[in-house]
């Protein structure tokens, strides 16, 4: 058809440029519509999928296709692909419009693979799954590769050498990138590890003490990872800063409903004093844990005033109804470094919510306080300290 068009233009107006000139524009106009058809036929085909489709996932492609655009992307491969088709019918300019529109179809291609691969991570994200196995940094592994074997395609056919002998050329450069892109490198391998690992999902609350950054895991890329932490902020942090450097994730604390909680109190030395029986028993008296936990029997002669309240401190928390009972409940002294007696908290809680939990934490400790004059004692203070 489009021979006899060209051959009908040439009888009717001769060889000259201006007929080869409006063949071109003809043949292009075609292309030009064709790629408008195909456009418009899969921007309603995705419309129709995303409200009616009959499964979810289907639905999911459908809108994260064209949300990505994949209906523009695949006009213009067709648009590409005709102007290849017809390039013979281009007389003069047939060389340099094949060239354009093979290497135009070639990079299209490479793109709507990568779309592919998008689409892909925009469906396994609405999964439950992402939430505990991000996938981020493998499909960024995924589109980087595609995008060297393009290059390296390309570089090939432009240079007429085979793929193979420029790739084995290519690797005595590789070791000069690998020194000069040492920092991506890393990220790369530590983004492939945290996932395959399963050190790091979205949602996890991390600490990471040498940057003071601590905040909720919102995204993990390739080479980095998003942190919002406490006043909305965002830390961007390498990836391979999580294989180098100590952090601390709390997502087992949260799922499982279960922090330890780690304190100390420094008591002043000189009000610890040992108690008479008579003393002791009126201690006693006074806090009702105490008292269902000793007896008129036992002798308590001797017995310290800090030995009453770590006593009164582990009955205390005991009863506060977070102490998970399978593990330690500890009150403890430790020797004294010249600031006073300290006295060391340690059991383990029920509460998962970080709010929750340093809501009790600050509760103990000010119930921990609050009951030292009840048996004579003082925190700790240094006394030299300056006033003013």
């Amino acid at each position: 058809m489009f021979i006899k068009l060209e051959e009908l233009l040439i009888s009717a107006l001769g060889d000259t440029t201006i007929v080869h000139f409006l063949c071109a524009v003809v043949l292009i106009a075609i292309c030009g519509l064709a790629a408008f058809i195909v456009k418009l036929v899969l921007s309603l085909l995705f419309g129709v999928i995303t409200k009616k489709g009959h499964h979810a996932t289907v639905r999911n492609t459908a809108k994260a296709a064209k949300t990505r655009k994949v209906q523009t992307k695949a006009a213009f491969l067709i648009f590409f692909y005709g102007t290849q088709a017809f390039s013979p019918g281009m007389f003069s300019a047939e060389k340099i419009i094949s060239t354009i529109s093979y290497y135009a179809m070639l990079f299209i291609v490479v793109v709507l693979i990568a779309t592919a691969v998008d689409v892909f991570g925009d469906v396994y994200a609405l999964f439950p799954i992402a939430k505990k196995r991000s996938i981020k940094g493998i499909l960024q592994v995924v589109k980087i590769f595609v995008y060297i074997v393009f290059t390296i395609i390309a570089i090939s056919i432009i240079l007429g050498q085979n793929p193979l002998v420029l790739i084995s050329g290519v690797s005595a450069f590789a070791a000069i990138l690998a020194i000069v892109f040492k920092d991506p490198l890393l990220g790369l391998v530590a983004g492939v590890q945290i996932t395959a690992d399963d050190l790091l999902r979205i949602g996890d609350w991390v600490t990471i003490p040498s940057m003071d950054v601590e905040g909720s895991i919102t995204d993990i890329s390739l080479i980095s990872v998003r942190v919002t932490e406490f006043d909305n902020t965002v830390s961007v942090v390498p990836a391979y800063s999580f294989l180098s450097t100590p952090f601390t994730n709390f997502r087992q604390a949260i799922s499982g409903e279960k922090r330890q909680f780690k304190g100390m109190l420094n008591i002043d030395t000189t009000s610890v004093r040992s108690l008479t029986a008579r003393e002791a028993s009126i201690m006693i008296s006074r806090h009702k844990e105490l008292a269902d936990k000793f007896s008129d029997e036992d002798d308590l002669g001797g017995i310290t005033n800090l030995s009453l309240y770590r006593a009164y401190l582990t009955e205390c928390f005991k009863a506060s109804g977070h102490i998970r009972d399978e593990y330690s409940c500890l009150v403890s002294t430790g020797s004294s470094e010249g600031r006073g007696i300290p006295v060391k908290l340690l059991f383990t809680t029920d509460i998962g919510d970080f709010n929750t939990f340093v809501e009790f934490s600050s509760q103990v400790y000010e119930q921990s306080f609050a009951a030292m004059p009840d048996f004579e004692l003082n925190a700790f203070q240094e006394r030299n300290a300056v006033r003013t």
